[in-house]
């Protein structure tokens, strides 16, 4: 359903405008905030092994998939507090969770890479698609450097510093990209 739903999300965001795309990332940044900083755990059925059978997995995935793929995130922020709910362990729905992101990834990249819908501007040399090549690889090589370090001073803080911080940097990047043009 991800996969799926990733092909959708890169369709629907070739149809929004600059403006209108702009704010719906930005808002999504801001309801992520909001949902980090408040911060409450909710009550989950006890833990399963496996993920539940439930008609519900495949909307949600494609749902999560398109939302992903048009604000740009992996879709780990909607994936494991599903999974969790359904009643898996946290640190599967996690592991899970990252998977999934992978799959919402690719199928995201490829879609914005083959489906161009007349861009307003002409694309830059390095950009295959929408994706610009030369930036996707600059953000790889830096999370995988990087990726240990922000492991670490993760675990050396409080989860809720590390929710506020993060809180008060998504709020940050919202308003960098709701007002910096």
């Amino acid at each position: 359903g991800m996969v799926i739903g990733g092909f959708i999300g890169a369709h629907l965001a070739q149809m929004l405008s600059g403006p209108v795309l702009r704010y719906v990332i930005a808002g999504f940044c801001a309801v992520m905030a909001v949902q980090m900083a408040a911060g409450k755990r909710k009550k989950t059925v006890p833990s399963q092994e496996h993920i539940p059978r439930s008609p519900w997995l495949l909307p949600a995935g494609v749902g999560i998939g398109a939302v992903s793929s048009v604000v740009g995130i992996g879709g780990g922020s909607m994936t494991v507090p599903l999974l969790v709910a359904l009643g898996v362990q946290p640190v599967k729905a996690v592991a899970t969770s990252t998977v999934c992101g992978l799959a919402i990834a690719l199928s995201s990249a490829l879609s914005y890479m083959i489906s161009v819908h007349a861009p307003a501007h002409p694309l830059p040399p390095g950009a295959f698609g929408y994706v610009f090549l030369p930036a996707a690889a600059a953000t790889a090589v830096a999370s995988m450097v990087l990726a240990p370090y922000g492991v670490r001073v993760a675990h050396r803080i409080s989860g809720d510093a590390l929710k506020r911080v993060f809180s008060i940097f998504l709020i940050f990047i919202g308003a960098l990209i709701a007002f910096g043009g």
